[in-house]
């Protein structure tokens, strides 16, 4: 009888940042919810500034446990982070401790927009990236071209 291996919290990381870096639609699919919820575009931005510190190099050599379902390990990886960062991340977005700000954060985590080591998928940070280039853009006042002056006509050159 084949005895399973279960992966790292190492290797689940790896794993995780793998396919938040993928093409494939559905690394894509949090952007449209953050696009129209500012709770949520909140958080993903205040996510960087948390920087969890719970996942040691000893928590990230922990295997995960065999009961654990594959479509749970990165629950399970999210779980070796202490202290928990959602209070602290709820603090940094400006936001209250409630039930639907947790819900919100479960939906960011879910989604594989934030990951446990404090960095955004590269998706979301490349559209967080635009909307502020586009923000700054919109808020920087624009040089209206200078009018350019008419050549002046020059003396004719001569001999009378």
């Amino acid at each position: 009888m084949a005895v399973l291996t279960r992966p790292t919290a190492s290797k689940i990381l790896s794993g995780l940042r793998a396919r938040t870096v993928a093409a494939d639609v559905s690394a894509y699919a949090c952007i449209p919810l953050i696009e129209e919820d500012s709770q949520l575009m909140k958080l993903a931005i205040a996510w960087r500034k948390v920087r969890p510190q719970g996942l040691t190099a000893e928590r990230l050599g922990m295997m995960c446990p065999q009961m654990t379902p594959r479509d749970l390990e990165v629950r399970w990886l999210w779980a070796l982070v202490e202290p928990d960062p959602l209070p602290r991340w709820i603090e940094v977005a400006g936001l209250p401790y409630a039930p639907h700000v947790i819900r919100a954060c479960n939906v960011l985590i879910d989604h594989e927009a934030v990951l446990p080591d404090g960095t955004l998928s590269v998706i979301v940070e490349q559209y967080i990236q635009r909307k502020v280039g586009a923000f700054l853009q919109n808020m920087v006042p624009r040089r209206r071209p200078q009018a350019t002056q008419p050549e002046l006509a020059q003396p004719a050159q001569g001999g009378d």
